[in-house]
C-alpha cells in the first residue's frame, strides 16, 4: 500500500453541524458564517444522522481568512527569536574574550 503524504490545507477548517431540526442547523450554520475571518467554502445537503434517531447533521468547509496573518506573525516571531539567539551568542563570545585577557574594566588608568 503505498503512503501518501498529503495533509488538509491549514487554511481550511471543516465544520460538523448536528442537531434536532433543520432550523438549529441553519441558523448555526448563519452564526458561523457571520463571524469574522471565516468565508464559506463549500456546505452539503442537511441529511439524517444513522445510529443516532431523529437528529440531522450538515457538513461545511471554511476558509480562514486571518490564517495567512497568523503565518505571518509566526514567521516574525521566530525571526526574533533567532536574533536574540544570535546576540547571545556574541555576548558570550565578547564575555569569554574578556576573561581571557583579564576581566572587563581592569586595567591600567
Amino acid at each position: 500500500m503505498e503512503y501518501r503524504n498529503t495533509r488538509f490545507p491549514e487554511e481550511l477548517v471543516n465544520v460538523r453541524v448536528q442537531a434536532n431540526t433543520s432550523y438549529q442547523i441553519k441558523r448555526v450554520m448563519e452564526l458561523v458564517q457571520n463571524e469574522k475571518g471565516l468565508e464559506l467554502m463549500s456546505c452539503s445537503k442537511i441529511m439524517p444522522n444513522s445510529g443516532t434517531g431523529p437528529r440531522l447533521r450538515q457538513f461545511a468547509t471554511f476558509k480562514d481568512l486571518k490564517y495567512e496573518k497568523k503565518q505571518q506573525q509566526k514567521k516574525q516571531k521566530n525571526k526574533f527569536q533567532k536574533e536574540v539567539l544570535i546576540r547571545r551568542m556574541l555576548m558570550c563570545k565578547v564575555i569569554a574574550i574578556a576573561n581571557q585577557k583579564g576581566g572587563v574594566g581592569y586595567g591600567k588608568w
